[in-house]
C-alpha cells in the first residue's frame, strides 16, 4: 500500500517524473523501499517498541509520503509528520565561538609588588606596622640601628669638625701670609685641606643619603653636642599596597638585602595564561577571555588578552599570553597565587547562519538541511538544502553564506529518518561538498622523491639574537620600565639596580676628582710664586704627583662605572653635578621583546642572577637533533625543510649551516642548525617544535603525487580521480617511495589525469556512504 501510494504521489509531482521513469527505475525503487521499511522494521523490532525507530521516533510511514529526488523536495501528509515526530528550529545570524582552554594563575603586576630589604645588616630597632596594613608610599615600616651606620656617623662629625678646625686654621694662616709673617705656601695648602675636608663631608653625607636618611636627620646628628642618639636606618614602602608578609620581631638581626617586608598593591592583577603549543598562532592581543576560578565558581570574570604569547618554556612547551583582572568593588576577593581555567575566544566574532547540529544531515562531503518550505494543515513541504560548515560544536553549527537566511526554519528533530531518501548514487560532489571538504584538484605530473632523514627539532635563533640581562654588581632590584612582550631596542633602560658598591665607585670617583682638582689648583698657585726662595721645588714635585695620582683614580672609577652599564654622559653629569645616581641603569645589548622577567622589585640580586630576557625573533633558526648513527649523514650545506607542530600547514625551505661537531653526553646526539627564511612573516617564539626533512639525495624525476592525494585501506592504497562532469573516481594504484612531499606511483595512474590532492580523507568517508 505504501509502496502504491508513493508510486502515485510521485508519478503527480511532474513531468520528469511522468515521462523519464522507465520500468527499470520502478524496479529498483520497489526494491528500495522494501528493503528500507524492512531495515526500519527490524530496528523497531530489536528495540522492543513497534511506536518507536530512529532518535526515539517512529518508524517511516506507510503511506503520505511524497519524495522529487531530482528536486531534493519532500512532502508529507500531517499523519506522516505527526508520526514521525519532526521538530523544526529557526535559522539565527550569531557568532558561534571556537575557543582554547588553558591553565590561569593571579600574580601582581612586576610594578605592584616589592621586597622591602634593608641595604645595611644589623638589628631590628622599631617596628610600625603588621601583616595586612594598608601602607602608602614613603610609610615607615621599621627601624634598624647599625654598627655600619655608626661608623658612617662617627665619619660624618669626623668630616664637620675636621672641617670646622680647617677653616679657622686656614682663616689665621691667611692673614699672616698677607702680613709676610708665614710663606705663602703655607697659606695655599691650608686652603686645601679646608676643600678637602668639605668634599669629605659632602662624601660622608651622600653615604647616608643613599641609605635613606634624610638631610633633616644628618643635620640633626651634627648638631648634638655627643653621638647618644645615633642614627637609624628607616625602612620605608616604596608603594601603595598591603603588607602581606613580615617576619619579624624587635631585636632581630637581619643582613643585607634580606626580605623583610612583602608589600602588593592588589588593585590590579595579571592573569598568567598557560597556552598549549598547539593554541599559540590562535591567540592574538584582543580576544576576550573568560576566566572561572575554583575559589568563586559562581563569579565568572570576563577579560581579553593583552598580550600574546611571544616564548614557550623549554620544559612544559607550554606558551604564556597575559590578561588583566581588576577587582570590582564588593566583588570577590582576587589574591594573587589562584588558579584556575581560562577560555579564551579565538573565532572572529562574524555572525553567520547557526542553526542546532542536530538538524546538519549527511556525511563527509555532503552537508545538507531540510529547509520546511510549507506548512499547512494539508501537508508538510521540506527542500534539501547543501551546506557549508564553518564551525561546529555539540550544540550548534555555524555555516558559510549561502542560501539560508535569519527565520528560515530547518528540521532539528527526524531528520536522519528522512535523509534515507537522499542516499548520494555517486561520488560527485556539490559546489557546497567542495567548500566543505576544502578540495583541490591538480593534474598528475613527474616530481623527484629524495630520500630524506626526519629529524625531530625545535626553533632557535642565531647567536647573539637571545639575551640574558643581569646586575654586574650586587644591589637590589628597585625599578622594572617594560611590561610584558614589550619590544625594546638595544640601548634602552630596562630596570634599575641600587647597592652600596655603586655608590662606592661614584663616591670615589667624585673624591678623586675633586681632589684632583685642588691639587691641580694649588699647583698652579704654588707655581705662580715662581722661585722665590720660600717656595721648595721638592713640594710643587709632590702636588704634581699627588694630582696625577688622584686622575688617575678618577678614571679608573669613570670606566668601572662605563663597564657597568652608565653611559658617558651619565658619568659626566656625575662629575659636573656632583649628583649620584641612586639606582644602576641595566640596559637590552639588542633590540628584541621581553620574554622573561623573574625577579621582585626589591630582591637581592648578585651579578650571576638573570633579571629579563630578550629575544630578537626575526631570524630564526631551526635546530635538529641527529642521533648517533645519523651524524654524518647531515654535513654542512644538506638542504632541509622545517615543519611547525603548532602551524602544519608551516613550510620553510632551508640550509644546515652550523654543527655543534659533539655528541651529547646523556642522549648521544648531535645538534645541528638549518637557516631558513620565515614565510609566515610572523614571528616564531623560540623552542616550537619542529619535524625537519634533511635531503639526502636525490633520484631523477618520477611519475609521483603530493603525499595527501593518497589514502591507505588496510594493505591498499588509492588515490581520487576527476572525471568529466566532476565525476570522482576511486582508484588503486601501487606506490613506490616516498619523501616528505610526493609518493611515487608504479601503476594506476596517467600522466596529466585530475586527481585530488586536499580533502581526500573526507572524500574516503563520503565514498564509504556512497558504497
Amino acid at each position: 500500500m505504501f509502496l502504491n501510494d508513493c508510486g502515485h504521489a510521485l508519478a503527480g509531482r511532474g513531468t520528469a517524473r511522468r515521462v523519464h521513469r522507465s520500468a527499470t527505475w520502478k524496479k529498483a525503487m520497489e526494491g528500495f523501499f522494501h528493503g528500507l521499511v524492512a531495515a526500519v522494521l527490524v530496528v523497531v523490532a530489536l528495540v522492543d517498541s513497534p511506536a518507536r525507530s530512529h532518535e526515539g521516533h517512529a518508524p517511516l510511514p506507510t503511506k503520505g509520503v511524497e519524495v522529487d529526488i531530482e528536486k531534493g523536495v519532500l512532502t508529507l501528509s500531517p499523519e506522516a509528520q505527526k508520526s514521525l515526530g519532526l521538530q523544526t528550529a529557526a535559522v539565527e545570524a550569531r557568532a558561534l565561538e571556537e575557543s582554547a582552554l588553558a591553565y590561569a594563575t593571579l600574580v601582581t603586576p612586576w610594578h605592584q609588588q616589592y621586597f622591602v630589604t634593608s641595604l645595611l645588616p644589623g638589628r631590628i630597632a622599631a617596628l610600625h606596622v603588621r601583616t595586612g596594613d594598608t601602607v602608602t608610599p614613603g610609610q615607615l615600616l621599621a627601624e634598624i640601628a647599625s654598627a655600619e651606620l655608626d661608623r658612617l656617623q662617627l665619619e660624618l662629625r669626623t668630616a664637620e669638625t675636621a672641617l670646622r678646625l680647617s677653616s679657622r686654621q686656614a682663616a689665621h694662616l691667611q692673614g699672616l701670609a698677607e702680613r709676610q709673617a708665614i710663606p705663602v705656601r703655607d697659606s695655599i695648602e691650608a686652603a686645601v685641606l679646608v676643600q678637602q675636608n668639605q668634599n669629605a663631608l659632602r662624601v660622608a653625607r651622600a653615604k647616608l643619603r643613599s641609605l635613606g636618611i634624610s638631610d633633616a636627620a644628618i643635620d640633626a646628628s651634627l648638631a648634638a653636642t655627643s653621638p647618644a642618639s645615633p642614627l637609624v636606618a628607616p625602612i620605608v614602602s616604596p608603594i601603595e599596597g598591603t603588607v602581606s608578609h613580615t617576619d619579624l620581631a624587635l631585636g632581630k638581626i637581619v643582613r643585607v638585602n634580606e626580605h623583610l617586608f612583602e608589600v602588593n598593591d592588589l588593585s590590579r592583577l595579571w592573569v598568567k595564561i598557560g597556552v598549549l603549543e598547539r593554541d599559540i598562532f590562535r591567540v592574538r592581543a584582543g580576544q576576550p577571555v573568560t576566566l572561572a576560578f575554583p575559589a568563586f565558581p559562581r563569579h565568572p570574570v570576563a577579560t581579553h588578552v593583552t598580550v600574546p604569547p611571544v616564548a614557550v618554556d623549554p620544559t612544559t612547551h607550554l606558551a604564556t599570553a597575559w590578561a588583566d583582572l581588576t577587582p570590582a568593588p564588593g566583588g570577590p576577593r582576587w589574591l594573587p597565587g589562584m588558579h584556575g581555567t581560562a577560555t579564551i575566544i579565538t573565532s572572529e566574532p562574524t555572525p553567520l547562519m547557526t542553526v542546532p547540529s542536530s538538524a546538519i544531515l549527511g556525511t563527509g562531503a555532503e552537508r545538507y538541511v531540510l529547509v520546511e518550505v510549507a506548512a499547512t494543515s494539508k501537508g508538510y513541504e521540506y527542500r534539501r538544502q547543501n551546506v557549508v560548515l564553518a564551525a561546529h560544536d555539540s550544540m550548534l553549527a555555524q555555516l558559510r553564506p549561502g542560501s539560508l537566511y535569519p527565520g528560515d526554519r530547518v528540521v532539528s528533530v527526524g531528520g536522519h529518518v528522512l535523509s534515507s531518501f537522499f542516499i548520494l548514487g555517486s561520488l560527485r560532489l556539490s559546489a557546497e561538498g567542495i567548500r566543505n571538504v576544502g578540495l583541490k584538484v591538480a593534474p598528475v605530473g613527474t616530481h623527484v622523491v629524495e630520500q630524506v632523514l626526519a629529524m625531530d627539532g625545535l626553533i632557535d635563533g642565531p647567536p647573539g639574537r637571545a639575551a640574558s640581562l643581569s646586575s654586574p654588581l650586587p644591589g637590589t632590584l628597585t625599578r622594572i620600565h617594560v611590561d610584558r612582550g614589550e619590544r625594546v631596542t638595544a640601548g634602552q633602560v630596562l630596570a634599575e639596580v641600587a647597592g652600596l658598591p655603586l655608590q662606592d665607585t661614584q663616591l670615589a670617583m667624585l673624591t678623586a676628582s675633586l681632589e684632583a682638582g685642588l691639587l691641580n689648583d694649588m699647583l698652579a698657585r704654588l707655581t705662580s710664586q715662581g722661585q722665590a726662595p720660600d717656595v721648595a721645588l721638592r713640594r710643587i714635585w709632590e702636588a704634581e704627583s699627588a694630582r696625577d695620582a688622584a686622575v688617575l683614580r678618577r678614571d679608573s672609577a669613570r670606566q668601572t662605572l662605563l663597564t657597568m652599564g652608565m653611559t658617558a654622559s651619565e658619568v659626566d653629569a656625575i662629575l659636573r653635578t656632583g649628583q649620584t645616581l641612586s639606582a644602576l641603569p641595566i640596559r637590552s645589548p639588542i633590540e628584541g621583546v621581553v620574554v622573561r622577567f623573574d625577579k621582585v622589585l626589591g630582591e637581592g640580586v648578585t651579578p650571576d642572577d638573570p633579571l629579563l630576557e630578550v629575544h630578537d625573533l626575526s631570524q630564526p633558526l631551526a635546530k635538529a637533533f641527529l642521533s648517533e648513527a645519523d651524524a654524518a649523514r647531515v654535513p654542512i650545506g644538506t638542504p632541509a625543510r622545517v615543519r611547525l607542530l603548532a602551524d602544519p600547514t608551516f613550510l620553510a625551505e632551508g640550509t644546515v649551516v652550523r654543527s655543534a661537531r659533539l655528541l651529547g653526553a646523556e642522549d648521544r646526539t648531535l645538534v645541528v642548525w638549518i637557516e631558513f627564511p620565515n614565510p609566515a612573516g610572523r614571528p616564531l617564539p623560540r623552542n616550537l617544535l619542529a619535524r625537519i626533512s634533511a635531503t639526502l639525495s636525490a633520484s631523477e624525476a618520477t611519475l609521483a603525487v603530493p603525499l595527501s592525494a593518497v589514502v591507505q585501506e588496510q594493505t591498499r592504497h588509492y588515490v581520487f580521480v576527476q572525471k568529466e562532469g566532476g565525476l570522482l573516481e576511486r582508484r588503486p594504484v601501487d606506490v613506490g617511495r616516498a619523501d616528505d612531499r610526493f609518493i611515487e606511483v608504479r601503476r594506476g595512474l596517467e600522466l596529466g589525469e585530475q586527481i585530488a590532492i586536499q580533502g581526500t580523507a573526507e572524500l574516503q568517508t563520503t565514498y564509504a556512504s556512497v558504497r
